[in-house]
């Protein structure tokens, strides 16, 4: 699932970085993959479904209320957080978050 997802999200214009799986010695029926931090060009369905992966989705926003706007449109309510440049951005939002 999390192949997949990550070949969606680079079908879909995204930069991937990290994602590979990794072989450890002495485990080797196991299954382990380095987390994936991928940047998204915008918000498609593919961010919107929960991937159950180390994976972290990222994607710029020109301001506040697209932030906003980008985090209330996700169906679980904490698959998605706002990280600003300045922490003060977001003191006053509280208010404006919907609560899933």
């Amino acid at each position: 699932m999390m192949q997949a997802s990550l070949a969606e999200a680079e079908a879909d214009g995204a930069k991937v970085t990290g994602g590979k799986w990794v072989s450890v010695s002495g485990c080797e029926a196991a299954f382990y993959a380095q987390p994936a931090l991928v940047e998204m060009p915008r918000q498609t369905e593919m961010v919107k479904r929960e991937t159950f992966a180390p994976v972290l989705y990222a994607m710029k926003y020109r301001d506040l209320g697209e932030a906003l706007h980008l985090h209330n449109d996700m169906p679980q309510g904490l698959a998605s957080t706002l990280t600003p440049i300045k922490a003060t951005a977001v003191n006053a939002t509280p208010k404006y978050l919907r609560i899933v």
